[in-house]
């Protein structure tokens, strides 16, 4: 199974990203029975997109192929992209300002423990300002 997420690096370590779309990076992590055996980190050249215009974000996530995304929210349009082309979406639980570790979100995913969404869920901080973040 392959699970993709919207993430930024703290150093070595991959966090998820609040913005969906406006995220430095997409992580794709290959999973076999139930462990992590390979991740690709991919530049997201389209976080600079105009919101509501991340057609080229999504080209970027669905060439990966991906059978899953975990995000903390993301808008409603590309929700319904994601789910029209057979990818389902969980969204993980976390607090303002908060940015949780990839692996973390994927173990969730992974042991069941996040349900699948039926709708868009928009993060805290999904369109307000991240410019004064640590994280590239």
């Amino acid at each position: 199974m392959k699970v993709a997420a919207p993430v930024a690096k703290r150093g070595k370590e991959l966090l998820l990203f609040p913005h969906f779309g406006r995220a430095p990076y997409f992580a794709f992590a290959e999973v076999e029975e139930g462990k992590v055996i390979s991740v690709e980190v991919v530049e997201n050249s389209y976080k600079e997109h105009e919101h509501g215009r991340g057609g080229g974000v999504l080209g970027l996530i669905l060439s990966r192929k991906p059978e899953c995304l975990v995000a903390l929210g993301m808008g409603e349009r590309a929700f319904e992209q994601l789910a029209e082309e057979g990818v389902k979406v969980y969204f993980y639980p976390s607090k303002e300002g908060e940015m949780p570790p990839f692996e973390q979100a994927i173990e969730a995913v992974v042991s069941g423990k996040l349900k699948e969404a039926t709708e868009a869920v928009e993060a805290e901080e999904e369109h307000r300002g991240h410019h004064n973040r640590n994280e590239e």
